[in-house]
């Protein structure tokens, strides 16, 4: 039996009555309606033919973006726009993105520059070739890209340009950075065959330009075959600039600026550039610093960097890089600095640098340290610093490797020279080193090998085969040069045929004064020029050491299997371990033992009291 649903109880029903009878409250939500923010739809346009003009066309595609768009190209615009519009103009911030050099070829057909990009305006240009650009004669513009404002050149091929300056690109105020771009073959007839940055703006400072992953080769100019910058700061990373020729300065890179710029390059090469003075990098009144790079085969010179007057003296810094194989008709055929630079060699390599001039005098195949200043600078104002590097195979008139002019600092530690060589059109001094008027001077822990000081024919004189070390009057500043836990070993002078005279076969010493402390001289030779059946054969003097004027300490040192030969006939070989014929000679705890000389004094010839 089923039973019923009573529902409910009359006491809920009345409960439930009561309730209905109470009123909802309303809502306080209210929608409303918002307006988005103005903000404009960025476009992709795309280039459909190879015209310029027409519809579909990259000029066309310019006029109509809008800043921020970008531009690519559709397989139907593939091939060369030849430009008869004259230079495309960029007047907003896009970019524009080739498919690759090897595809589309912008042309100016020699009537104008290709690219121009305004004042203010950010932009990409990526994946073109830009070629056939001219702008000779005029004031302000490149062959291949005008830039005024912050550019970035990417993938691209920029080739076969010409323009007074800056042929394949000019830029301005703005900035310009080049990434995986080759810039070859462009030709300018003043500044910038490749890029100029600033030369042509005369009213402002030069943007900074940045040069990664790029090559530059095969461009030409008065100035800067490669690269030339005014006033701006250069940065290269990963790039080679190479083959570039200019018929004055900077066949690979002409640079200046002041000391609160600089130009530097990491994990770049400068090779086989050519110029009048200095074919690889030539740097004025600006910082450089060259980092695991190197500056190679160049004409005319590797790198000259070099002070103004009147302003603070920039720095060259030289760190875990080769520089080799450059030749110049001047001194410095490695680095030349001129006036002033602070040079300091860490780690690196400087080898087979050649300077030589037919009938002339050079200096410092490897490092020459010149002041031209019209009035003589404080002593010790320029300093070249060398650590833990090597100089091999480098060659001059003087100075085989390094020589320093008047005023200069030295400072030398635990660095090799070997095999380099003077050897003059005259006279010969300095095999590795040619210091001549030295502030102050510092060598340690170093070893010199296997360098030589070769007088001409003609009886050309030859002096310290691996340092001479030259001046008037002891330096200012103290003892011109200290010389600490060093090796000298089998290093030469040799007097030139003629009856040459031959001092110092390791160290020559004139009007100068020099401490040698905790060092081995060793093998060394001095030996005189042959003469013929008239004329005797030139003297051999000081099988390591020959001084005449000024002074020479040795403390604690080892003098031993040196000698001083004569030049035959009958030449006289004089001090086989020292030679002095005017100056003050003093040995502290030094041994001067079995060494030899052919005529007079094996060990020690000095007509002066030794202390």
């Amino acid at each position: 039996m089923s039973i019923p649903n009573p529902g409910p109880s009359s006491s809920r029903r009345r409960s439930l009555r009561a309730s209905e009878g109470r009123k909802r409250p309303r809502s306080k939500f209210r929608p409303i309606v918002a307006g988005l923010e103005t903000r404009s739809l960025l476009s992709t346009l795309v280039v459909s033919n190879s015209g310029d003009g027409t519809v579909g066309s990259l000029r066309a595609e310019i006029a109509a973006s809008k800043p921020g768009d970008v531009i690519t190209f559709a397989p139907s615009a593939y091939g060369t726009i030849d430009l008869t519009g004259g230079p495309l103009e960029v007047s907003k911030s896009i970019r524009i993105l080739g498919p690759g050099a090897g595809q589309v070829a912008v042309n100016g057909g020699g009537k104008s520059s290709v690219f121009a990009v305004d004042a203010g305006v950010t932009a990409t240009i990526s994946g073109l070739t830009i070629t056939g650009g001219q702008s000779i004669g005029s004031a302000f513009g490149g062959g291949g890209v005008t830039n005024q404002g912050n550019l970035t050149l990417a993938d691209d091929l920029i080739s076969g340009n010409a323009s007074y300056a800056g042929a394949g690109v000019a830029s301005a105020t703005g900035s310009l950075t080049i990434v995986g771009s080759t810039i070859s073959g462009n030709s300018a007839s003043g500044t910038g065959g490749g890029i100029e940055a600033g030369g042509y703006n005369v009213s402002g400072t030069a943007g900074p330009l940045t040069i990664v992953g790029s090559k530059i080769s095969g461009n030409t100019a008065n100035n800067g075959g490669g690269v030339f910058d005014s006033g701006g700061s250069v940065t290269i990373v990963g790039s080679k600039i190479s083959g570039n020729t200019a018929t004055v300065f900077g066949g690979g890179i002409d640079s200046s600026g002041t000391s609160s710029v600089s130009m530097t390059l990491v994990n770049s090469t400068i090779s086989g550039n050519t110029a009048g003075i200095e074919g690889g990098i030539r740097a004025y009144g600006e910082n450089v610093g060259l980092y695991a790079s190197s500056v190679t085969g160049n004409q005319g010179g590797g790198i000259q960097v070099g002070g103004t007057f009147g302003a603070a003296a920039p720095n060259l810094n030289v760190v875990l890089s080769t520089v080799s194989g450059n030749t110049s008709t001047s001194s410095g055929a490695g680095i030349l600095s001129t006036n002033g630079p602070n040079v300091t060699v860490i780690g690196s390599l400087i080898r087979g640098n050649v300077a030589s001039y037919p009938g002339g005098t050079t200096y410092g195949g490897g490092i020459a340290m010149q002041d031209f200043l019209l009035t003589a600078p404080s002593p010790g104002t320029d300093t070249l610093t060398i650590v833990g590097s090597t100089f091999s195979k480098n060659q001059a008139s003087d100075g085989g490797a390094v020589y320093t002019g008047p005023f200069a600092n030295l400072s030398v530690k635990s660095s090799f020279f070997d095999g380099n060589t003077a050897n003059g059109t005259g006279s010969a001094e300095g095999g590795a080193m040619d210091l001549s008027g030295l502030a102050r001077g510092t060598i340690a822990d170093s070893t010199f090998t296997g360098n030589e000081a070769i007088g001409s024919a003609m009886g050309g004189q030859a002096a310290g085969g691996a340092i001479a070390l030259n001046g008037s009057a002891d330096s200012p500043l103290g003892t011109d040069l200290t010389i600490l836990g060093s090796l000298f070993a089998q290093n030469e002078a040799l007097g030139g045929s003629g009856g040459g005279i031959a001092s110092g076969g390791a160290i020559a010493i004139q009007a100068d004064s020099i401490t040698i402390t905790a060092s081995l001289l060793t093998g060394n030779s001095a030996v005189g020029g042959a003469g013929s059946a008239s004329t005797a054969g030139g003297a051999g003097q000081g099988g390591a050491v020959a001084l005449s004027g000024g002074s020479a300490s040795f403390r604690s040192d080892l003098i031993t299997g040196n000698s001083a030969m004569g030049g035959t006939p009958s030449g006289p070989g004089n001090g086989g371990g020292v030679f002095v014929s005017n100056g003050t000679l003093t040995l502290t705890n030094t041994l001067v033992v079995g060494n030899k000389a052919t005529t007079t004094g094996n060990n020690i010839d000095s007509p002066t009291l030794i202390r």
